[in-house]
């Protein structure tokens, strides 16, 4: 059962920003720092503010976050007893992002994506989440690239920030959202408010992605800007003041 005290105490820290009237909420993009949190308690406060957002309360927003060791479960997870090899080593839970089963925990800079967009611009959307986790790992000395225009086994587009390492294509970051219609404007024109967003491995630690087949690939498809560099040649509070800096320049044009 989700502590109640803890999640309102989670909102008030955001700057009372959800408690302003609507008349005067600003359009300009808000990123918060929500420190370490449970994910249920993330997945409450994102449909708390997705439905804020829908009705004009708050501004788009990116909330950042790092989770306790956790199991998520995409849509887009069909046959669950070809990617996950039991025990997991944490809690699990479904939600209603794309993609397939990933794991969230300490070391993962995860950011959360509140936006109120045209339905048009949702391509263009998900392009801007997968370009900010290129260019975050770009900055780390790493030459990650995207696979975009590759398709998985599943017939999906591949997505996330990709790196060679021995040969071998290992995802760094992952990314998968969620939408929800907000209705349309006076001109008709169709309108979505979007959750969830990206997980970036920062000093992640792998073994958690053992048992499970991430993102619908091998078990061992994930590495981390540690694993890479090595152990100690990486600042996770560095790489998030680098991540906040980023988001203006990727999302600005959607606000």
């Amino acid at each position: 059962m989700l502590d109640q005290n803890n999640l309102e105490s989670k909102l008030k820290r955001m700057d009372t920003l959800t408690t302003l009237p609507k008349k005067e909420r600003s359009t300009d993009l808000e990123i918060k720092d929500l420190g370490k949190m449970e994910y249920s308690e993330s997945l409450t406060l994102q449909e708390t503010l997705r439905l804020q957002r829908i009705n004009e309360q708050i501004p788009n927003m990116v909330l950042m976050v790092e989770h306790f060791p956790v199991y998520t479960l995409g849509k887009d997870l069909v046959d669950k007893s070809k990617l996950i090899k039991y025990p997991l080593l944490a809690p699990i839970f479904n939600v209603n992002r794309g993609g397939k089963i990933t794991f969230h925990g300490p070391g993962q800079l995860v950011c959360y994506f509140i936006f109120k967009i045209p339905l048009p611009a949702i391509g263009r959307f998900v392009d801007a989440i997968e370009e900010l986790t290129l260019s975050l790992a770009n900055e780390q000395g790493i030459a990650a690239y995207s696979r975009q225009n590759e398709v998985d086994i599943y017939g999906k587009n591949i997505r996330g920030a990709w790196y060679r390492l021995e040969g071998e294509h290992k995802k760094i970051a992952a990314q998968g959202i969620e939408t929800k219609s907000a209705g349309s404007d006076a001109q008709g024109n169709k309108y979505i408010v979007t959750m969830h967003g990206f997980a970036f491995n920062v000093s992640t630690d792998l073994n958690y992605f053992t048992p499970i087949n991430a993102c619908g690939f091998r078990y061992d498809v994930m590495t981390s800007v540690e694993e890479v560099l090595g152990q100690g040649k990486v600042s996770f509070d560095k790489m998030k003041e680098q991540c906040q800096a980023k988001i203006p320049h990727f999302f600005n044009s959607f606000s």
